[in-house]
């Protein structure tokens, strides 16, 4: 009986939700009042926009790892993110632009990776396809690199989900107001379920364990996007369901963690 009633109580959230998608289907709010205020922490201001992607979101608590695709640099070769069109063949993701002050103007794609924690959901490290080597040499187009932190990843632990945002205008990935995240109206977005790992679709558990003993930092699986963008109200049903069930686990100390 508790479990029908939270259902029908994130069933009712997503469909008031989905009245407000009809009007604006593209800015939808993709995370409501559902539990997700744990999201920002406290270390966030009410309202700002996401000119940098995921790393706006990612709680930089503890000591950073480098968190990469695959790269041979003596061979000139590397692993890309890659996307698959309505046939099923699979490229390079798009990149359209020139590189202005050392960053890409142009579209970019946004990875941000995440667990559950403390009734929320908190980003604990991302990575992007802006950055020299993509930027700078062909056929490196999606290869994407960044960090991840230990005061959300501690060692040895595994992301709960993968976030992908294509930022087609290169402007971020929306805006943070008050607890709730709104993308912009270029953005689409995918979730773990939509991307196949190692070929496995929605197999997150190829990403492993989480570590900041190699120098070499982490290794990414091979990763490709296989479904369109999900509507935003169906995002939210998936993610405001597991936010809803995390809650009731156990408080911790993270909203603490940035005095």
């Amino acid at each position: 009986m508790i479990m029908a009633n939270l259902v029908d109580k994130v069933k009712e959230g997503v469909k008031s939700f989905s009245e407000g998608v009809k009007k604006n289907a593209r800015n939808a709010v993709v995370y409501t009042a559902l539990g997700v205020g744990a999201l920002a922490g406290s270390s966030y201001a009410s309202s700002f926009t996401l000119e940098n992607g995921f790393e706006d979101l990612t709680w930089k608590s503890g000591n950073s790892q480098i968190i990469k695709n695959s790269i041979d640099y003596s061979a000139r070769t590397g692993d890309n993110l890659m996307i698959k069109d309505e046939a099923g063949v699979e490229s390079v993701v798009s990149k359209e632009g020139v590189v202005e002050n050392n960053h890409w103007a142009g579209d970019i794609w946004r990875i941000g990776f995440g667990r559950y924690i403390d009734g929320g959901f908190l980003f604990g490290g991302y990575a992007n396809n802006d950055n020299s080597i993509s930027n700078n040499h062909e056929g490196f187009e999606g290869w994407c690199v960044c960090d991840f932190y230990d005061g959300v990843f501690p060692e040895g632990s595994r992301a709960d989900e993968v976030f992908i945002v294509h930022d087609k205008l290169g402007d971020g990935i929306g805006e943070w107001s008050n607890g709730n995240w709104a993308l912009g109206i270029d953005d689409d977005l995918y979730r773990t379920g939509d991307i196949e790992f190692n070929g496995i679709q929605g197999g997150i558990d190829e990403l492993g364990p989480l570590s900041y003993l190699s120098p070499d930092g982490v290794i990414l699986p091979h990763m490709t996007i296989n479904k369109v963008p999900e509507p935003a109200s169906l995002a939210v049903f998936g993610l405001g369901l597991a936010l809803a069930l995390a809650g009731r686990k156990r408080k911790n100390a993270y909203s603490n963690s940035s005095d």
